[in-house]
C-alpha cells in the first residue's frame, strides 16, 4: 500500500539551506506513521508500508540527522540528476527510401533474436504468429508514454504508431495515459524522446510504409515519467505504481548516478539497502525486474577489446559507484548489449546474417558480437560505447552501433543502429523515427521477450509465471556461446581492490559468464519453454 500525503515538491540536489525544500528516501520499520516527520520539519510525500520505505520533504537543515530512531532507520538525501539528452532537432539531409518495417531488413535485431527469419524473396518473415503479449502488463520507467510533437518540440499527442489502452478491451494492449481528474490533460507524455524509443521496441504497431513492429504490440504499457529533480524517491515510487496496475514486467533503462564521491555511505549502504527493500518487495508481489547492463565506457590505452565494469565509470564521472541500483539489487535481469558490424540492409543474401550459436558462423556472426565501439575525433570523440560486463550480466540482447568502418556514406553508420519511433520525423521520408543504441534498449527487448513467454504460459497454464519462473526461462532459452571464445578482460580483484587485465581470457564459455550472461535472448526459445 502506498500511502500518499503531502504535495510534490522541487528537490535542489545534496546540499540542504534553511529555506531550501530537499526530497528525502526514508527506510522505516514497522509501525512508522507518516506524522513520525512532522515534529522534525517533515512532510511525508508517500508511503510504501509493505516495502518500509518512505519520502520525505523537508526545508530543514538537519532532517538527515534527526530522521532516526523508533521507526526511522535513516534518510538520505534524494538527488536532482542530469535528465538524458533531448531528441535534437530533425536532420535535412536526404535519407535512403524507407522500407516496409513490418518485418523490416531495418530491424535487423528481431533476426538477431529469431523473431524474424529471411524467406526465399530475400525478406523477413516473421515467425512469431499470435504470439503478441496479449493480457501481459509492462512498467517502463522513464522519460514518458510514447509522444508525437510538433516542430518546435511542443507534445501534441500520442505517438501514431502506438495504441491507447482501453479498459474495456484489455486483450488489445496499448499505451496507459495518465490524465488530470479534473483538466483530463495527459500527464505521462514524453517530453524527451527515450521513452518513446524504449516502448517502440515493444508496443509499437507497424503502421504505413516504414513504420516498425514492437515485439509485443498487444502488451499493455504502463508508463511512469521520472521526476529529474528527486530522481531516486521517483523511480521507487514509479515501481510501486506499476505494480499497483498489475504488471508483471518492469523495464528499467537507467541507472543510479549524480551521486558525489563524497557520499560515499549513501552510495554503498543506503541506497542499496533502500532499493533492496523495493526489489524485494516487487518480487513477491509477483513483478519481474529487468534493467540495462550500462554502456560502460573502454580502456582508452588499449584497443577496442577491453571493458571495464561499473566501478571504472565511477571513477572516470567523480562517483563510487561500487553499487549501482537497480542492477545490483537482488532479483534483477540484468541485460548486456550485441550489434552488428557492417550491416548491410540491402545485401543480396540476408540470410547470412541468421545467427547459429555454438561454433563456426556463430562465432564471427557479426550480430551477436557484444558492442564495443569507437568514436573518432572527427565524429565527437574520442569516445568508447558499449556493452558493461561483469558477474551481474544475466543475458544479452541487441542493442545497436558497433560499427567497424566510419569512413563510408553516413547511412551505412545509421543502419548499425537500432530504428526506432521517435517523436518527430528525424530523417526525410521515414516517418516518425530515429536510429538509436544503447543497452537503454537491450533491457525493453529483453522485456519483450518476457512478456511472450508469460503469454505462452498463460495459455497453458492459466496462471502467469512468478518472477523466480520468468527469469529462468530467459536464462534457460538464451542461445549460448554467440561470442569470441577468448579476449582481453579486465577484473576486479576484491582483495587488492585494483583491476587486473586478463589478456586472451576465457570470454564466452558455456553456460553463463562474465561477457555473456547465460547468452543472448532467444524468443522462439522462450515461447517453446513457456509452453513446456
Amino acid at each position: 500500500m502506498l500511502i500518499v500525503v503531502g504535495l510534490a515538491s522541487t528537490g535542489t540536489g545534496t546540499a540542504v539551506a534553511s529555506g531550501t525544500t530537499q526530497r528525502w528516501v526514508l527506510s522505516v520499520k514497522p509501525g512508522f506513521s507518516p506524522s513520525d516527520v512532522t515534529a522534525i520539519g517533515g512532510t511525508c510525500r508517500w508511503y510504501w508500508k509493505e516495502a518500509g520505505i518512505a519520502a520525505v520533504d523537508s526545508d530543514n537543515p538537519d532532517f538527515g540527522i534527526l530522521a532516526k530512531g523508533a521507526t526511522i532507520d535513516f534518510a538520505v538525501a534524494d538527488v536532482a540528476v542530469k535528465p538524458p539528452k533531448r531528441l535534437a532537432l530533425p536532420k535535412t539531409a536526404a535519407a535512403p527510401p524507407p522500407l516496409d518495417a513490418y518485418a523490416s531488413s531495418y530491424q535487423w535485431y528481431w533476426q538477431a533474436i529469431g523473431a524474424t527469419r529471411i524467406g526465399p524473396d530475400n525478406k523477413p518473415a516473421w515467425q512469431l504468429g499470435d504470439h503478441e503479449g496479449s493480457g501481459v502488463k509492462i512498467g517502463i520507467i522513464d522519460t514518458g508514454a510514447p509522444a508525437l510533437w510538433d516542430n518546435d518540440g511542443n507534445v501534441i499527442g500520442i505517438h501514431p504508431e502506438f495504441n491507447e489502452y482501453d479498459p474495456a478491451h484489455p486483450e488489445l494492449g496499448g499505451v496507459v495515459l495518465l490524465r488530470d481528474p479534473a483538466t483530463h490533460e495527459v500527464l505521462n507524455f514524453d517530453a524527451w524522446g527515450h521513452g518513446t524509443a524504449v516502448g517502440s521496441t515493444i508496443g509499437a504497431q507497424h503502421r504505413g510504409e516504414g513504420a516498425m513492429r514492437g515485439l509485443a504490440p498487444k502488451a499493455t504499457l504502463y508508463f511512469h515519467s521520472v521526476d529529474w529533480d528527486n530522481f531516486y524517491s521517483s523511480v521507487i515510487e514509479g515501481w510501486y505504481n506499476a505494480a499497483r496496475f498489475g504488471c508483471q514486467i518492469v523495464n528499467c533503462s537507467w541507472f543510479s548516478w549524480d551521486v558525489p564521491v563524497e557520499r560515499f555511505d549513501d552510495v554503498n549502504y543506503k541506497f542499496p539497502i533502500i532499493f533492496t527493500k523495493a526489489a524485494t518487495e516487487l518480487n513477491r508481489g509477483g513483478v519481474l525486474i529487468v534493467a540495462a547492463a550500462t554502456n560502460d565506457p573502454i580502456d582508452p590505452k588499449k584497443d577496442g577489446a577491453t571493458y571495464y565494469p561499473w566501478c571504472y565509470y565511477g571513477i572516470c564521472h567523480g562517483l563510487h559507484a561500487t553499487f549501482l541500483e537497480p542492477q545490483s539489487m537482488p532479483h534483477v535481469v540484468v541485460a548486456g548489449g550485441t550489434g552488428p558490424a557492417d550491416y548491410d540492409p540491402f545485401a543480396p543474401d540476408l540470410a547470412k546474417y541468421d545467427p547459429l550459436p555454438g561454433g563456426g558462423k556463430g562465432r564471427a556472426f557479426n550480430l551477436d558480437r557484444t558492442v564495443n565501439f569507437y568514436l573518432p575525433p572527427d565524429w565527437g570523440g574520442p569516445a568508447w560505447f558499449g556493452s558493461a560486463y561483469g558477474p551481474f550480466l544475466t543475458v544479452m540482447a541487441p542493442m545497436g552501433e558497433n560499427a567497424k568502418d566510419l569512413s563510408g556514406p553516413f547511412e551505412n553508420f545509421l543502419y548499425q543502429l537500432m530504428y526506432l519511433a521517435a517523436p518527430w520525423e528525424y530523417l526525410p521520408g521515414e516517418g516518425f523515427h530515429d536510429y538509436w543504441a544503447g543497452t537503454s534498449f537491450s533491457s525493453p527487448i529483453t522485456c519483450g521477450v518476457a512478456a511472450l513467454a508469460a503469454e505462452a504460459y498463460f495459455r497453458v497454464h492459466g496462471v502467469m509465471p512468478s518472477p523466480v519462473t520468468l527469469a529462468t526461462i530467459l536464462k534457460a532459452s538464451a542461445d549460448d556461446l554467440v561470442g569470441p571464445a577468448t579476449d582481453d578482460l579486465w577484473v576486479w580483484n576484491a582483495k587488492t581492490l585494483q583491476f587486473e587485465l586478463k589478456t586472451n581470457a576465457p570470454a564466452d564459455k558455456p553456460g553463463k559468464d562474465i561477457r555473456y550472461g547465460y547468452g543472448r535472448v532467444n524468443v522462439l526459445k522462450a515461447i517453446a519453454l513457456a509452453q513446456k
